[in-house]
C-alpha cells in the first residue's frame, strides 16, 4: 500500500510542476542522472559477479568441496574413516592430504634451487574430489592422475616447470631436510625425481611454486609428517554448511 501511496504523491508532484520550465528541466537532469548512476551500479555488480564466478571456478580447480583442516598437527585417518562413512555427513568420497616443504633445482640449467610447496597424495582418491587432472596441459587431461603420479614422478606447475627448464619426463633433483625448524643449519638430503606432469591452473601462486608427489614417496622423504588435511566431495553442495556443522 505504501508503495503505491508514493508513486501517487510523485506524480502528482511532477504533473503539477510540468508548467514551470525551470522545474521541467531539473527534473529531467535529476532523472537522467538517476539512470546513469543505476546503469553505472548495474555494470560494477554484474563485473564482481562476474569475477567472483571466475575466481571460485579457478579455485575449484585444485580444492575441493570441503577441507578438514588440522593446522599442522596429525589427523588420525583410520578413525575418522567411520565417521565420514555416515550418511548424515552428506559425503561422497575423501582424499588425505600431505604437506611439506622442499626445494627443487635443475643442475643441468641453473645452480639456484626453487623453493616449493610438496603436497603428497593418493592419485586415485584425489581424482574424485578435484578437478586437478583436469588442469594438467602435459601430458593430455585424458591420463588419469596415477599415471602421472607414482614413484618419484612429480606432477608440477607450468610456471615452475618453466623456471626449472623442466619437461615431461625430465630428472631434476628434490632438496629435503627433516631437521627442527629450531636449528640455526639445516643439512640437506638429496633425491632425483622424474617430471611426470605439468598443470596450469591460471592461480599464479599454484602455477609457482606447487609440486604434487605420491604419497609413498612422501612418506620416505618425511616420515614423520602425517597425513594434516582431507578433502571432502559432497553428495550436495547445497547442504555443505549442514555438513560442517555435523563434523
Amino acid at each position: 500500500m505504501m508503495p503505491k501511496n508514493f508513486f501517487l504523491i510523485a506524480l502528482r508532484y511532477l504533473l503539477t510542476k510540468q508548467q514551470n520550465k525551470s522545474i521541467q528541466s531539473m527534473i529531467k537532469i535529476c532523472f537522467l542522472g538517476i539512470c546513469i548512476a543505476t546503469c553505472a551500479l548495474t555494470l560494477v555488480v554484474s563485473v564482481m559477479e562476474g569475477f567472483e564466478q571466475a575466481t571460485h571456478d579457478k579455485m575449484k580447480s585444485i580444492y575441493p568441496d570441503l577441507i578438514l583442516d588440522a593446522h599442522g598437527q596429525s589427523i588420525n585417518t583410520v578413525a575418522l574413516q567411520p565417521i565420514l562413512k555416515e550418511e548424515q555427513h552428506n559425503i561422497k568420497s575423501w582424499s588425505n592430504q600431505q604437506n611439506g616443504q622442499a626445494l627443487l633445482y635443475n643442475n643441468e640449467y641453473s645452480s639456484t634451487p626453487t623453493v616449493i610447496a610438496l603436497k603428497g597424495i593418493n592419485p586415485d582418491h584425489e581424482q574424485q574430489v578435484s578437478n586437478l587432472q583436469k588442469k594438467a596441459i602435459k601430458p593430455s587431461n585424458s591420463l588419469s592422475l596415477s599415471k602421472i603420479i607414482h614413484d618419484n614422478h612429480i606432477f608440477v606447475g607450468a610456471k615452475l616447470a618453466e623456471q626449472l627448464c623442466a619437461s615431461i619426463g625430465d630428472t631434476i633433483q628434490l632438496l629435503y631436510s627433516n631437521d627442527e625448524p629450531e636449528r640455526l643449519t639445516v643439512s640437506f638430503q638429496q633425491k632425483n625425481v622424474v617430471i611426470g606432469g605439468i598443470f596450469k591452473t591460471g592461480i599464479e601462486e599454484f602455477d609457482n611454486n606447487l609440486a604434487y608427489c605420491d604419497q609413498t614417496f612422501f612418506d620416505s622423504i618425511f616420515p614423520d609428517i602425517g597425513v594434516t588435511q582431507v578433502y571432502l566431495k559432497l553428495q550436495q553442495t547445497k547442504y555443505e554448511q549442514a555438513t560442517i556443522d555435523t563434523l
